[in-house]
C-alpha cells in the first residue's frame, strides 16, 4: 500500500481476479488520496531530471504509472488537474518535448500520454495555450504527439 494512494477494497470471494472489480465487473482503480504529494514528487523528479543525468526508463515508469492512475480514474485526473499538474508537466518537461534530437523518445511519449490522460478530464485555457504553443516552435514535438491533439480536441468539443 502506498502512503498517498487508497487501494480499492478487493472482493474476498474465491472468484476474485487479479485486479479488484465493482458489482458490475468493471475494474476499480486506486484513488490518489493526497494529490499534493504527487505534485511534490513530480516537482522533485523534474528538478532531479534537470540537474542530473537520469535514467530514462525510471522516469518513463513513474510517468506511465501516474498516467495509468489518471486514465483509469476521472477522480484522479480531476484532483491532479486542480492541483496544476498539467502546467507543471508542460513547463518541467518542455526541454524534453522540444528537443530536436531523439535522445529521450520514450520519455517524450510518456509525457505526452500523461498530458492526454489528464486533459481528458480538464485543461484550462492557459494550459491549452501552452500546449499548443509547443507546435509553433521550429522543432515541434515528435509526430506521435499529434495523436494526442484529436483526443484533447474531442474532449473539449464533444460531438
Amino acid at each position: 500500500m502506498n502512503c498517498f494512494i487508497d487501494e480499492p477494497i478487493e472482493n474476498n470471494s474465491a472468484e476474485s481476479s487479479s485486479s479488484p472489480t465493482d458489482e458490475i465487473g468493471e475494474r476499480l482503480s486506486p484513488i490518489i488520496t493526497y494529490p499534493q504529494l504527487v505534485m511534490i514528487a513530480m516537482e522533485v523528479m523534474i528538478q532531479f531530471m534537470s540537474q542530473f543525468e537520469c535514467e530514462e526508463e525510471k522516469l518513463v515508469w513513474v510517468l506511465s504509472r501516474l498516467g495509468a492512475l489518471c486514465h483509469d480514474s476521472a477522480v484522479n485526473s480531476r484532483a491532479l488537474c486542480k492541483e496544476g499538474l498539467i502546467k507543471m508537466v508542460l513547463n518541467g518537461f518542455r526541454p524534453c518535448l522540444l528537443s530536436s534530437d531523439s535522445t529521450y523518445p520514450n520519455l517524450r511519449s510518456s509525457v505526452l500520454a500523461l498530458l492526454t490522460d489528464l486533459a481528458r478530464e480538464y485543461i484550462s485555457s492557459e494550459e491549452l495555450k501552452t500546449y499548443l504553443q509547443l507546435f509553433k516552435t521550429q522543432n515541434p514535438p515528435c509526430v506521435s504527439s499529434q495523436s494526442s491533439l484529436p483526443t484533447i480536441e474531442n474532449n473539449l468539443f464533444p460531438v
